[in-house]
């Protein structure tokens, strides 16, 4: 099954505070390079770059920290919500 990766900056924003991420910490927990996220972040609707740093993105913030992860929902509106 293929994974969804919701193409919404408002999810990457929604998913880091869920988190309480900066920045600068998914930008490091992802391996994408910090100016690459804050133009990512300052669109205003659909996610523009590479797949590649896209899923890296998403993959660091399913993975989430030591206490939580995170998913990303798709049932009819996306959304995403923590899991422990």
């Amino acid at each position: 099954m293929a994974k969804f990766i919701p193409l919404e900056v408002r999810l990457i924003k929604a998913a880091r505070q869920l988190l309480n991420w900066t920045q600068e910490t998914l930008s490091l927990k992802s391996g994408v390079p910090i100016s690459t996220l804050r133009r990512i972040e300052s669109s205003t609707e659909k996610v523009r770059g590479s797949y590649e740093n896209i899923e890296k993105l998403y993959a660091a913030l399913r993975r989430g920290d030591d206490n939580y992860s995170l998913e990303f929902l798709n049932d009819g509106e996306p959304g995403v919500r923590l899991k422990k």
